[in-house]
């Protein structure tokens, strides 16, 4: 419901969510190396002996299951917020808003490392998160905000647990600050923001593989989710700009510095010792820049578009309980278009040439050093560099 009165808009609303979910999993291995490690034969597709025997299965049809499990999640929600611009003061503006959440869980591990179990969890809680942003119009073309929220992530279970041990929720206080501005007659519009969040009990996943011969769960992965202890802090600043210096030529540029620590947290394949953990996929350092410009062709919309736009990423952590850190990235992508030409009955055609990656740069996005002494470090690649002819009509 969306509405307005004098003085007010407001928002009110109600949410419901219902989600089933089930897990059948296994770890086949297909090949068997020798003591030396300079040669391999592959095993039979089918289970041969009992499962600890080395042969798990690799055809889909005789697969060694090693862990299914089923749970369900429905969440319920009420939501409002309302902003308030007072007479005779049509510069300032005060939002207040507020959700309460209800998530309930459940779910059942039935099978575990190849034997049947009954592992149960539940998860029953409800929160409220409130909401406030004050922002004045200093000028008609200078907004300055502060605000400050509060966020809610439900607790679960993890479906690669091997007892399905329930974990808590996540908590988050966040403040930011920052001033929305049109300069230079509009043709320059700059964004700028700093943030401070402190989380409390965050999900951090513990993984495990283990890598011995003479073990019954050997080469069979585990994950364990634990709330981390203390407040983990998040902090940031981000810019972002957009010119338009001349006609037809748009210029973008922006930045993200990004700060994170997340207390030590006990790791359940450790005997719950104190363990670093990290944010993932969450680079220090993060710019990107954009250019395009059009060339008007044929005398109506028609025009040839040019696009051009880099992306820079410092190194980031892929795996939380790992102090492994993935490589930089800087990526370039382009596309050239002859875009909205007229056809018949008003429809317009438009024909690009594009490119991905258009340098062809090459960093591991993904590195994990778990199994270094056993197996050695993997890593994933990014997508080569890709191009393609992609034709539109619009009518």
């Amino acid at each position: 419901m969306v509405g307005s009165l004098p003085s007010l808009d407001y928002v009110a609303g109600l949410y419901y969510f219902n989600e089933h979910a089930r897990e059948a999993a296994a770890t086949p291995s297909t090949n068997q190396w020798n003591a030396t490690g300079t040669g391999y034969s592959i095993l039979s597709p089918t289970i041969v002996g009992a499962p600890t025997s080395g042969n798990q299965g690799w055809d889909y049809g005789s697969r060694f299951v090693q862990r299914d499990s089923h749970a369900r999640a429905r969440s319920y929600a009420a939501f409002a917020q309302a902003t308030y611009t007072p007479k005779g003061l049509e510069a300032l503006h005060l939002t207040a808003g507020g959700r309460y959440a209800k998530d309930k869980r459940e779910g059942v591990l039935t099978y575990v490392v190849g034997k049947p179990a009954n592992f149960l969890f539940t998860f029953d809680k409800g929160r409220f998160d409130p909401m406030v942003t004050l922002a004045y119009d200093l000028t008609n073309t200078v907004n300055l905000y502060a605000k400050y929220a509060t966020g809610y992530r439900a607790g679960g279970a993890n479906d690669r647990s091997q007892t399905f041990n329930a974990f808590g929720p996540e908590k988050v206080k966040s403040y930011e600050v920052g001033a929305k501005m049109d300069l230079l007659d509009r043709k320059l519009r700059l964004n700028v923001a700093g943030y401070v969040m402190d989380r409390t009990g965050t999900q951090t996943d513990f993984d495990n593989v283990d890598t011995n011969p003479t073990s019954p769960t050997f080469n069979v992965h585990t994950e364990e989710t634990r709330n981390a202890p203390g407040t983990s802090k998040i902090r940031g600043v981000e810019v972002d700009a957009t010119a338009r210096p001349v006609d037809h030529l748009t210029l973008g540029a922006s930045y993200a510095y990004t700060y994170t620590h997340v207390p030590a947290t006990p790791n359940p394949f450790l005997g719950g010792a104190l363990y670093q953990v990290y944010v993932v996929y969450t680079p220090k350092n993060a710019a990107s820049g954009y250019i395009d410009y059009d060339i008007p062709v044929g005398g109506a919309d028609a025009a040839v578009r040019f696009h051009l736009d880099a992306n820079y990423a410092s190194s980031a952590y892929s795996f939380q309980n790992e102090p492994v850190k993935a490589d930089p990235s800087f990526i370039v992508n382009g596309r050239i278009a002859l875009a909205d030409v007229r056809l018949r009955d008003g429809a317009t055609a438009t024909i690009s040439l594009w490119s991905r990656n258009l340098f062809n740069e090459t960093h591991i996005y993904r590195r994990s050093a778990a199994n270094a002494a056993t197996l050695g470090e993997y890593g994933n690649f990014n997508p080569p560099r890709t191009f393609g002819v992609e034709g539109t009509i619009r009518f």
